[in-house]
């Protein structure tokens, strides 16, 4: 595995003849899920305060949002 490891490439396992493994080396993905849009956007303004509008939920709750014909 050390001379995988050094960049020999593939290594294939034969076993009585045949091909049994193939020993490749790994490929480098992203350290994170959600680190590959780091710096792509920016926050502005404050997204923890709550917002002064009043929910149409609040307003009106005898209203059905999915009423049966």
């Amino acid at each position: 595995m050390d001379a995988d490891a050094a960049g020999a490439g593939e290594i294939v396992i034969i076993r009585n003849g045949r091909r049994g493994s193939r020993l490749v080396p790994l490929r480098k993905g992203p350290s994170a899920p959600f680190s590959c849009d780091r710096g792509r956007f920016q926050i502005v303004g404050d997204i923890i305060s709550p917002v002064d509008v009043e929910w149409e939920a609040i307003m009106r709750p005898d209203r059905v949002l999915n009423p049966e014909p």
